[in-house]
């Protein structure tokens, strides 16, 4: 009876491991929160971008990123996962700082400006933000340009959600 007591402290509980599993599989949920940007400087394993990366690509029709989600909480059972813990805690801490020092960007103003503008606009915000992509904007002024009042919104929330996406990283 005493060799069973000693297994027993030795192996944790299934309902240890079962928190464990669910600690880690919300720790993937919060990296999923996270830009590319932000996961290429956790330095994550390649399996595990890899599953983050479709977790962006997914649809949330059926179940699919809860699929998703599962699937890295798997992936993290064989990862060290104090390290990425304490990477998001200097990534937070870091862009804590960060935000301290730049000016809030307003993002209505910039897609204004673009809309306006036009080509000089864009040209000047690629040279301010290396992080945009000239043919993308280009290419949503140009849709604008050409599209009738129902599209033209479509088309300026595009926008927005592709400044949001890049400035915001």
């Amino acid at each position: 009876m005493a060799a069973d007591d000693q297994d027993d402290l030795q192996t944790p509980s299934k309902s240890q491991r079962k928190r464990e599993a669910l600690a880690q599989q919300e720790l993937g949920a919060r990296l999923t929160a996270l830009s590319p940007s932000k996961l290429d400087r956790l330095n994550l394993p390649s399996q595990l971008a890899a599953a983050l990366t479709q977790f962006q690509r997914l649809p949330n029709s059926r179940g699919a990123r809860k699929r998703q989600l599962q699937y890295i909480g798997r992936i993290m059972r064989d990862i060290d996962c104090e390290t990425i813990e304490a990477g998001l805690t200097a990534l937070a801490t870091t862009s804590d700082k960060a935000v301290g020092n730049q000016p809030v960007i307003d993002l209505n103003e910039i897609s204004g400006l673009i809309l306006a503008q036009g080509d000089p606009a864009i040209t000047a915000l690629v040279n301010q933000y290396s992080q945009l992509e000239r043919q993308k904007l280009r290419q949503l002024y140009r849709r604008h340009q050409q599209a009738d009042a129902a599209q033209a919104d479509s088309i300026k929330k595009r926008l927005l959600n592709y400044l949001s996406e890049r400035l915001a990283a």
